[in-house]
């Protein structure tokens, strides 16, 4: 890859697991030796708090402003570099809707720093904001955290809509690179069915997923991804397997250039 392929992590659902993709896939590429810039693009600041950092003046907010880019975070028992968020970032909204070309000021930002790293990684604000929008189009394509649940399930539908219409009218290029199931429970019923319903959906690649772990949920509390809070747990497993998926799928496509 001559220059970083940029993923949009998102939904626009809440809780469906876009913070611990962002984080897992991240760590799961650096390990496969790949160059990888997460990018915190979320108010709550849950990837900035995930590895531990704490930060007033996040980095992310400043991708915004016309000037010197922000130097990335090296997190160094990672194996990534970040720029983190604050909550200044809640504070973007109408600032932007004041900006000329206000869906691209991110993408001139971001897209400077390619030649730095194989990846960059953007976890996405919870809901379609300008900030949501800014970053899907700077991104080459976009991977979809769907929790197997029936409400998720169904937003799914509606967060697909929102993408074709967005390439319709701003980024034609956008790759809808993959739903990734999480928490998946072989237990439930329910479980089969929903990802049955996924593979039905045209047009959308569906990956392996990622099996329901309580370390997951343990993993931040120690400021840690899960793949180096618990090395060998069915999580970090698929986490790695999700990483090989990813870099072949993005090797497949074209790259977007300013």
């Amino acid at each position: 890859m001559n220059s970083a392929g940029i993923i949009a992590i998102a939904n626009q659902k809440g809780g469906s697991g876009k913070t611990t993709t962002t984080l897992n896939l991240g760590v799961a590429l650096g390990d496969l030796g790949y160059q990888v810039l997460l990018i915190d693009l979320d108010p709550q600041a849950s990837l900035t708090y995930s590895v531990g950092h704490q930060s007033e003046e996040g980095e992310a907010e400043r991708l915004y402003q016309q000037g010197e880019l922000p130097v990335p975070i090296e997190l160094e028992e990672e194996g990534v570099d970040m720029l983190s968020a604050s909550l200044k970032l809640a504070s973007l909204e109408l600032r932007l809707a004041q900006m000329p070309d206000r869906e691209f000021i991110l993408r001139a930002a971001v897209h400077q720093y390619r030649d730095q790293y194989d990846f960059i990684l953007m976890d996405c604000p919870p809901s379609l904001t300008l900030g949501t929008i800014n970053a899907l189009c700077a991104a080459d394509a976009v991977l979809i955290p769907v929790p197997l649940d029936v409400l998720s399930v169904k937003g799914l539908t509606v967060f697909l809509e929102t993408l074709e219409s967005l390439r319709d009218s701003l980024h034609e290029d956008l790759v809808t690179l993959a739903a990734v199931p999480m928490m998946l429970d072989s237990r439930k019923n329910i479980t089969q069915e929903l990802q049955d319903f996924l593979h039905q959906l045209e047009g959308l690649p569906v990956t392996a997923g990622i099996r329901s772990d309580v370390k997951v949920a343990e993993a931040p509390s120690f400021g840690k991804s899960v793949i180096r809070y618990a090395p060998r747990s069915r999580a970090s497993q698929d986490f790695l397997a999700l990483a090989k998926h990813t870099a072949a799928a993005m090797a497949e496509i074209e790259l977007s250039t300013l």
